[in-house]
């Protein structure tokens, strides 16, 4: 046994990523002995930074949802303040702007739950002679408002399915909907669900095929409180949790990673690491994927059964990220940006041919474009903003690229999505590019080891909605073992995530308050 090690901890927690920080900050706070094994030399996973010409770049937050205004905190911000962590929060003013080749729409955030100034937006860029407009619409945010507090409400005090359907029976009609089934009801202009659609990227699936119930979440989130970001990039919570944490008692190790999950007895025993060395524990909160852990990880191997990797593998992945990160040699202002996220469909394009799109190796034709400076005029140096273009394809699109395909297809999409920006904005990227860097599915999975570079955990749709998927919360193949991270019911997001290493640590505290 290593010197660094005890003989036994009460709680494994493998990764340092943002959802086995919450885990440990939950579970140390209460008491326990806990280890958390992190592979990388710092915390955090993808919610990180990294330095290119001595500027930090966010790797991958664009904004999050779930933090609202110090006088109306969100849960988020509720669970930040609990431990006492301190995040410089910055309230972007905008939900986005969505631009097609018909549609140019930026829409403001409202404030504390009141949809009064993005509806006021959507209606200017469409037209509402009569106000008709106007009130179908907060018709609908209220829609989105009363499905976000059941649900939260739900989430924080369960309850049984029967007292479910006879305590909240709206909320349990529109569980088994899409989005596209429900906003048809409110009959809208074409333009209006297009402009309401866009977010449909950062859910994962297209909008027949989203569970009305994550939709209305997110959109009474962000146009209801409006996206915040950490002043100091993601890397800021990452840190802080992490310090928190070790104050609390939590021991974390950097540069180990594990390589096996021990069973005996259809029971947790520890977990061994690449080095070969044995840590014992009572509980594992693993953040990789159950398919790499069931179909790698457990020793015995033996131990999972059939029956487990073809329900593991019946949920279909997320999708991952095609992206590239720039500096560019002039503020943007000079550059004339305006906006700080633009969702770009040059072709206005259905939410499911976009889809379809990224299943395949082609050149995209949609994408999300981010200013950071925008939010963070400090974000960069004067004189310079930082700039990225993101389209989120499936990660098995890159999984039999050889070498010179995988160079030779981010050579292209790159050339393709900087003409794209270029058209659009009026000015020529590559001559202002003073830093560039590609983030793909395979960086992704190099840098996380994420099951095919996935960074959205297991697709929400409405067969496997989060209903559906708490399934895999519940099942414990083996006692012990609980998941953490996007692969978990609430899916992907930085608070999502963090959401859901707190759930996995509460499941731990019932279970050992059963004993």
């Amino acid at each position: 046994m290593s010197k660094f090690y005890k003989d036994h901890y009460d709680v494994i927690i493998v990764g340092g990523a943002l959802a086995g920080l919450s885990a440990a900050l939950r579970l140390s706070s209460s008491g326990l002995d806990v280890l958390v094994l992190e592979q990388h030399n710092l915390p955090g996973g993808v919610a990180t930074s990294f330095v290119r010409r001595g500027v930090e770049f966010e790797a991958s937050l664009h904004e999050m949802c779930c933090v609202g205004s110090k006088e109306h905190p969100l849960k988020a911000r509720r669970l930040f303040n609990e431990y006492g962590i301190d995040i410089d929060w910055i309230r972007i003013p905008h939900v986005y702007t969505y631009t097609s080749n018909k549609l140019n729409v930026s829409i403001r955030a409202g404030k504390d739950g009141d949809f009064t100034i993005p509806a006021q937006d959507i209606c200017a860029a469409v037209g509402d002679k009569d106000g008709s407009l106007f009130k179908k619409l907060m018709e609908f945010f209220k829609l989105c408002s009363y499905v976000h507090d059941t649900a939260e409400e739900v989430s924080d005090h369960p309850v049984s399915k029967v007292k479910m359907v006879l305590k909240y029976p709206n909320f349990v009609k529109i569980l088994g909907y899409s989005f596209d089934e429900v906003i048809e009801t409110f009959k809208f202009p074409k333009e209006v669900v297009e402009i309401l659609s866009a977010y449909w990227i950062y859910i994962g699936s297209p909008t027949n095929d989203i569970s009305f119930l994550v939709f209305a979440y997110i959109t009474a989130e962000y146009f209801g409180y409006g996206p915040y970001i950490p002043h100091h990039t993601s890397y800021e919570m990452s840190l802080k949790m992490a310090e928190k944490a070790e104050e609390l008692g939590t021991q974390i190790e950097y540069g180990q990673r594990v390589d096996k999950i021990l069973i005996k007895d259809k029971r947790v025993t520890g977990v061994k690491l690449e080095s070969g060395t044995i840590i014992n524990s009572d509980y594992v909160l693993c953040g990789a994927y159950p398919n790499t852990v069931f179909s790698s990880m457990i020793e015995p191997k033996e131990a999972v059964e059939p029956s487990i990797i073809q329900k593991i593998n019946s949920f279909e992945m997320g999708l991952s990220c095609f992206s590239l990160v720039m500096l560019l040699d002039k503020d943007y202002e000079e550059l004339n940006i305006k906006d700080y996220a633009t969702f770009v469909s040059p072709l206005g394009k259905s939410s499911e041919s976009i889809f379809e799109s990224a299943k395949k190796l082609e050149k995209w034709d949609y994408y999300v474009s981010v200013c950071m400076n925008v939010a963070l005029p400090d974000a960069s140096p004067k004189g310079t903003c930082i700039y990225s273009i993101t389209f989120l394809p499936l990660g098995s699109t890159f999984s039999d690229m050889n070498v010179e395909e995988y160079e030779e297809y981010k050579r292209l999409n790159t050339e393709h999505f900087l003409e794209l920006e270029s058209n659009r904005l009026g000015f020529n990227f590559k001559e202002h590019i003073l830093e560039l860097d590609i983030e793909t599915p395979i960086t992704i999975s190099h840098y996380t080891s994420a099951f095919l570079g996935t960074i959205y955990g297991y697709r929400q749709s409405v067969d496997a909605s989060t209903q559906v998927r708490q399934q895999l919360n519940n099942e414990h193949y083996f006692d012990g073992l609980e998941f953490i991270g996007a692969s978990r019911a609430n899916g992907d997001g930085m608070a999502p995530v963090i959401f859901s290493g707190d759930e996995a640590a509460l499941n731990v505290l019932k279970q050992r308050g059963k004993k």
